[in-house]
């Protein structure tokens, strides 16, 4: 029997999300889906809209079996840290293949780019390109267009960029590749006329408080359940409303600060500094520290690891326990030979978190301070510690 993972944020679950789970399970019948989801926070440097236990149970309704939670140091990291993160915790649960979305579909042009990315001669090249001034995504892409020449646009597009740096965490595990063709709206498209919205122009509806218009746009089942979150006063998480919170954590930072946290190097630190000192918003210091080396997107990790106190030290190489969101009774069975098994612990209740020790332990709180932040990022703001009582949804 195949097991299927998948590396996912679906914030929120949608029809995009329905065609890949669907795609995976026509072609692997009878086959069991994992998914490595993030948590209160995401790559793109902010919280997610719907809380990680609603999400998880949005993703059974459209066929996971089982959702692990990727932690917030993977979760909110580049292409690269997100992706060898989801893929450690998907070879502890044993999968066989790992699927993802990509904008091309082409697995021999995106294995192509990925291996030019591990070679050395890649490396010296891109050093050259950055060298001559120009932005990272920019020197990255010539550098691999000088070595397989047609092909290195790939980089280019998001869902293929996070394609090929999956192909690299792949590396000698043995895990086949299935990369699906994403259909619907493009990444981060605000368009709601098509068949298929993205997630952005869903929070969009979300953050405007048109939830039923939202649930037009998902999967019927999904779409009912969201409307009972939103009816309980569970969504959205708007981080905006803890804008001055985060001026005042970057306010109080100095620049040794700064240079601790994941990402920062070159100097950038004092940059950092002058930005804070200046912004009168988070958007206006990323906006004051913005270079061509530095993307938008970076800068917003940057900020939301200085408000939730992540630093580099922080950061360990793979995810150091195992926690599980959600689950079926097949799901179930991906469980049971990891009990007892050496490796990172396994935690199926939130409160049996409160006992792990060394790095686990403190990885385990890093995350459920991270959850108490989201909780201010609600309508109604949560006690903190309530993530610790939230139970693992099952179906």
């Amino acid at each position: 029997m195949e097991i299927v993972g998948i590396v996912a944020e679906f914030d929120p679950f949608h029809r995009g999300h329905t065609w890949l789970l669907r795609q995976v399970r026509e072609a692997f019948p009878g086959c069991t889906v994992a998914v490595a989801m993030s948590g209160s926070f995401t790559q793109r440097g902010s919280a997610a809209a719907l809380a990680k236990q609603d999400r998880a149970e949005l993703a059974l309704t459209g066929g996971a079996d089982l959702v692990v939670l990727l932690p917030v140091t993977f979760a909110c990291a580049s292409a690269e840290r997100f992706a060898r993160g989801g893929v450690a915790l998907l070879r502890r649960v044993g999968i066989t293949v790992l699927a993802f979305g990509s904008e091309c579909g082409d697995l021999p042009r995106l294995q192509r780019a990925a291996d030019a990315l591990e070679t050395e001669d890649y490396r010296q090249r891109l050093k050259t390109e950055l060298a001559g001034g120009v932005s990272f995504a920019a020197a990255r892409e010539r550098a691999v267009a000088q070595l397989i020449g047609d092909g290195a646009e790939v980089l280019r597009q998001p869902n293929d960029l996070l394609a090929v740096e999956y192909l690299r965490a792949l590396r000698g595990t043995g895990i086949r590749p299935f990369p699906v063709r994403r259909w619907g709206a493009a990444h981060g498209s605000d368009a709601l006329d098509g068949a298929v919205a993205s997630a952005s122009a869903l929070r969009g509806l979300l953050y405007q408080g048109r939830f039923r218009e939202a649930t037009e746009k998902m999967p019927a089942e999904a779409g009912e359940l969201l409307l009972s979150f939103a009816q309980a006063g569970r969504l959205p998480a708007d981080q905006r409303r803890c804008d001055r919170a985060i001026l005042a954590a970057l306010r109080q930072a100095t620049p040794e600060d700064f240079a601790r946290l994941p990402d920062v190097s070159e100097g950038l630190e004092h940059r950092l500094y002058r930005a804070a000192q200046e912004a009168a918003s988070p958007e206006d210091f990323c906006a004051r520290a913005k270079t061509k080396r530095y993307a938008y997107a970076r800068l917003r990790r940057i900020l939301l690891c200085c408000w939730l106190g992540i630093a580099r030290e922080d950061c360990p190489d793979e995810p150091p326990f195992l926690q599980v969101l959600a689950m079926d009774e097949r799901g179930q069975t991906l469980l049971r030979p990891l009990r007892g098994r050496d490796g990172p612990p396994l935690i199926v209740r939130p409160a049996a978190g409160k006992k792990l020790t060394g790095p686990a332990g403190e990885q385990f709180r890093l995350e459920n301070r991270a959850d108490d932040l989201w909780g201010l990022c609600l309508p109604e703001p949560l006690r903190g510690g309530w993530s610790y009582l939230e139970g693992m949804r099952r179906r």
